[in-house]
């Protein structure tokens, strides 16, 4: 049953890949909406 847990830790570090994307597109639109704000201001 190797075969098994390898598959499953191969699993768990591509969803953990995709949650560090997310978070970082997440950032990447705060940002964009912060500067937005900004201009607004100006």
């Amino acid at each position: 049953m190797l075969g098994s847990r390898e598959a499953r830790i191969k699993r768990d570090k591509l969803r953990i890949k995709k949650q560090k994307l997310k978070l970082k597109k997440q950032k990447l639109k705060l940002k964009k909406l912060k500067i937005k704000l900004k201009n607004k201001r100006k």
